[in-house]
């Protein structure tokens, strides 16, 4: 279960929950916008357009998926910010401007302070309501400053998140193994005994290794089944992927497991003679 912290973010009354890895609350954004049942989250989820977008969005990254849904007492659905506008829009344009404005505020540390009240005839109370009104610009101004920390350290996973959505022309280990002519169970022995490939847990997908991430011939990315059962929230699931240069890298490597190109029939170099 993801574990969750606190957040400067707040929309209305409601402060967004933030999961471990900054995603937030979709569940305390359908109470700021009212709580209304035609809101509610899994409704959304199960829009084309929202799993559409999910897919785009997935980076390969456990900490970066867009969407993870935690279940338990304690459980909710966490998104990316992408998502938080897309679901702020489809709620309605006036909640989507109130969500934005939330966030430009936080992003460039334009945090609404809190006004400094009216002094009270009583010089005592004076004096405690200016107590009370500087403690809560200190913690605002701390909370702040903890939520652009938060950005400058979830930069480094946006950047990665960009760099695979900006990859193209990826292809599946079935694909790769017909295409370098080689029998998919032997391309798969080959992976496995050269290391290239390895299982976190007993039934768990195949996973690249560092190295061949690093040299940007593999890449481990979440995709999201696209077809789904009415009322089912989207789940995510991993597959290596093999990039124009990996395919590259393994023609040259297994090239000569590839099956033979059979020569032609006898018979059809004699019907070729007897047309000369």
């Amino acid at each position: 279960m993801s574990s969750c912290k606190p957040s400067s973010i707040q929309v209305g009354d409601v402060v967004i929950t933030q999961d471990a890895h900054g995603r937030y609350s979709l569940n305390d954004l359908h109470r700021a916008a009212g709580g209304e049942k035609r809101h509610q989250p899994s409704d959304f989820l199960r829009l084309a357009s929202t799993q559409e977008m999910v897919r785009e969005l997935n980076s390969g990254d456990p900490r970066s998926l867009p969407v993870e849904v935690v279940a338990g007492r304690n459980g909710g659905t966490y998104v990316c910010r992408d998502l938080v506008y897309d679901y702020a829009m489809w709620v309605s344009a006036e909640f989507r401007v109130k969500v934005i404005r939330v966030f430009d505020a936080v992003a460039t540390g334009h945090v609404p302070q809190p006004a400094i009240p009216a002094l009270p005839g009583d010089y005592l109370e004076a004096l405690e309501a200016l107590v009370v009104a500087e403690r809560e610009k200190k913690r605002l101004a701390a909370e702040n400053e903890a939520q652009q920390a938060q950005l400058a350290e979830q930069q480094p996973l946006y950047e990665l998140g960009r760099d695979f959505l900006d990859t193209k022309d990826l292809w599946g280990l079935k694909k790769t193994a017909r295409h370098l002519r080689v029998p998919q169970q032997t391309f798969f022995n080959a992976l496995k005994q050269d290391k290239v490939l390895f299982r976190e847990f007993e039934g768990g997908p195949w996973v690249p290794r560092a190295l061949f991430r690093e040299k940007g011939l593999l890449v481990f990315q979440a995709r999201v089944p696209r077809r789904q059962q009415p009322g089912e929230q989207p789940k995510s699931y991993g597959q290596t992927m093999v990039t124009a240069a990996g395919v590259e890298w393994f023609s040259k490597k297994y090239g000569h497991l590839a099956t033979p190109i059979p020569p032609p029939r006898a018979n059809c170099w004699r019907w070729l003679r007897a047309d000369e």
